[in-house]
């Protein structure tokens, strides 16, 4: 505090942020800044030595990365590529700007150098773009076509997304309502998808997967859900909690305006496959 974690990953001792709200660097405190894109060394959890800060144009909210590379949705600025090889000297070198929309998260299926770029209008509509990591011009891959979320029941602004079991997961906001939708065979003739309602919350959040459930943050709630027989995502536990939830080896994190705390689980699951 007073800066605001928009998006956060740990990579072995290393651990990336992006900063989506804060203030402006004062002559007390010079490392403040309003928006960016942070690496901490974790190797003592409950005492991180901040590395590196980088400051953007518009917030982050999606943080992911791959072979020493940090890729960032950032608004506005759209996706941001960050080279992290030396972490006390982040490199900006490249920026893919979506004219328009927001760049609002993004994900990366590391088993085929995929990265997933989920982005929102103002109008309440949103789509998900796909980038070829093993390309240098990270051009569109084969057989990954840009989904829209313009009509039916895709329709609304993706918050969100996250790779699981060969699956895309997308936090979808829409009317009055969030929806988890799951996206499976991507890549293939046969993509199919699943849109499921969520029974509590109704805004804003974020969210971690795991086998055979969902950790969610919105409307100032922890959630724990999991599908029922009516094939809703039903909340099976809930605490009042605000902040951006991420995973940390296994356990579950929230970035709160009180700092970062550890939250339950309820049950042991997997929570990463490679």
């Amino acid at each position: 505090p007073p800066m605001v974690i928009g998006a956060a990953e740990t990579v072995g001792d290393t651990l990336l942020v992006g900063v989506k709200a804060g203030r402006a660097p004062t002559s007390e405190n010079r490392f403040l800044m309003t928006s960016g894109f942070e690496i901490y060394d974790i190797s003592i959890w409950d005492r991180p030595i901040r590395l590196a800060q980088m400051h953007t144009d518009h917030p982050v909210t999606g943080v992911a990365s791959l072979d020493n590379i940090a890729y960032l949705a950032a608004g506005a600025s759209g996706l941001i590529v960050v080279d992290i090889h030396d972490p006390e000297n982040p490199l900006r070198v490249g920026n893919y700007p979506m004219s328009g929309y927001q760049a609002t998260d993004v994900a990366i299926h590391k088993g085929k150098s995929l990265l997933a770029l989920s982005v929102a209008s103002p109008f309440g509509d949103g789509y998900i773009r796909f980038f070829d990591l093993n390309r240098l011009d990270m051009a569109i891959p084969q057989g990954f076509s840009t989904i829209a979320l313009n009509e039916g029941e895709l329709q609304g602004e993706p918050l969100d997304i996250q790779w699981f079991d060969n699956k895309l997961y997308v936090l979808l906001q829409q009317s009055g309502q969030l929806s988890i939708v799951i996206f499976d065979g991507l890549g293939t003739q046969n993509v199919m998808h699943a849109v499921y309602p969520v029974d509590r919350g109704l805004s804003g959040g974020s969210f971690v997967v795991q086998h055979g459930q969902v950790i969610l943050m919105a409307s100032g709630e922890y959630l724990i859900l999991q599908e029922n027989d009516l094939g809703k995502m039903e909340a099976v536990y809930w605490q009042a909690l605000s902040g951006e939830v991420f995973a940390n080896q296994g356990s579950v994190m929230v970035a709160s305006n009180q700092g970062t705390v550890r939250v339950p689980t309820l049950d042991l699951v997997i929570t990463d496959v490679t």
